[in-house]
């Protein structure tokens, strides 16, 4: 059972806090002490790159190409994380973007109600995200090395005194697939800037995008629910959330929050902060396809590349058609391409090899081409 908790906002303390230093963005139910102003930049060398002109572009051999191609198809087959952009590391850079704490700067993840997630870097040079240097005398504590890279995401599961709830949200890479088995991991952390952590956290995937007006709870029944022995409390170092589900097919977006009404979940302390809330933070979200191997990706039609469109032949509609660049980032997505049907290749996109994947009748479908 829950317990009443002993009101604190009373007996905060701001000893030794530059107020320009360490601006607490409010607004949402709660502080949130998030340093926001007087970092410096590193200086950094200049190195000139080295740039191919487009004819040296097109004179790389396309059997090496192709090969390329082949290996990356053969890793999206066997382990693609279905979740884009899972370690929160695009775009590379946001300088000179407003609002740069906000999780909707790590493209395409976004919040599905009107409260504000958070995204945090190691890095002091992008601007994505707000910066925790390893060194802060205002905010000793707050520092943490990211799971990947040098970000992750932090969200509200609980805040006392009001109902405030953060949520990421992000669209998959492709819809799920009825009747297959999908797995999800993510690691996380329990802020311990922060004084408590909560019992449950859960995982919604719906068809189509939420759009929740208000800073509250999210009133869905998650498909996974991950509960704590007694509470979700690892806050030294990134512990691993793992669970697995079957898709009813079509589900086309994730959501990561607390879906417990406050009065329902348990609470327990684990650090003497001030600061009455449970927040997590979040790093390598990753879903894959369990049913599916090598051998299970049969064509349901033939996906084609005419040097500006692509083009699809099947017995019905392309649905969640996605083209990646050979590392694995999506670059353009269709939500459906019908039968004979065409969409066009964005002509921003440079040349080079592409993947293209979608699903149809229930089958994976996927294609290469190479655009010059």
């Amino acid at each position: 059972m829950s317990h009443q908790l002993a009101k604190a906002d009373e007996q905060k303390l701001n000893k030794g806090t530059d107020p320009a230093r360490n601006k607490l963005h409010a607004g949402r139910g709660g502080e949130h002490p998030v340093p926001q102003a007087g970092r410096k930049r590193r200086a950094h060398l200049h190195v000139p790159m080295v740039r191919q002109t487009r004819t040296e572009k097109n004179n790389m051999p396309k059997a090496l190409l192709l090969s390329l191609m082949n290996l990356a198809l053969a890793g999206m087959a066997t382990a693609q994380n279905l979740v884009p952009n899972g370690d929160f590391e695009e775009p590379t850079s946001c300088v000179g973007i407003p609002w740069n704490y906000t999780l909707e700067l790590a493209t395409p993840w976004f919040t599905p109600n009107t409260a504000t997630p958070d995204l945090y870097t190691i890095d002091s040079l992008s601007d994505c995200g707000t910066y925790l240097p390893v060194v802060n005398p205002n905010n000793p504590d707050m520092y943490r090395d990211p799971f990947n890279g040098n970000r992750f995401a932090g969200f509200y599961a609980f805040n006392f005194g009001d109902s405030l709830k953060d949520y990421c949200a992000v669209p998959l890479v492709v819809p799920l697939v009825a009747g297959h088995s999908y797995r999800l991991r993510i690691r996380y952390q329990a802020y311990s800037v922060f004084r408590y952590a909560v019992d449950r956290l859960g995982a919604l995937f719906t068809q189509t995008s939420i759009a929740l007006d208000g800073w509250g709870m999210i009133h869905q029944q998650p498909q996974i629910t991950y509960v704590g022995e007694p509470l979700l409390d690892q806050a030294d170092g990134w512990g691993l959330l793992e669970d697995s589900l079957v898709a009813q097919g079509g589900e086309a977006y994730l959501t990561i929050g607390s879906f417990i009404p406050n009065g329902d979940l348990q609470i327990g302390e684990i650090s003497g902060s001030v600061y009455t809330s449970a927040y997590y933070l979040i790093d390598g979200v990753e879903l894959e396809d369990m049913t599916v191997g090598i051998a299970e990706h049969r064509p349901a039609g033939q996906l084609g590349y005419d040097g500006r469109n692509i083009h699809w032949s099947g017995l019905g509609p392309l649905h969640g058609l996605t083209v990646q660049d050979v590392v694995g980032r999506v670059v353009a997505r269709y939500e459906t391409v019908p039968v004979h049907g065409t969409v066009v290749v964005p002509s921003w996109l440079p040349a080079g090899l592409y993947l293209m994947r979608a699903y149809a009748d229930g089958q994976y479908v996927q294609g290469k081409f190479i655009k010059e």
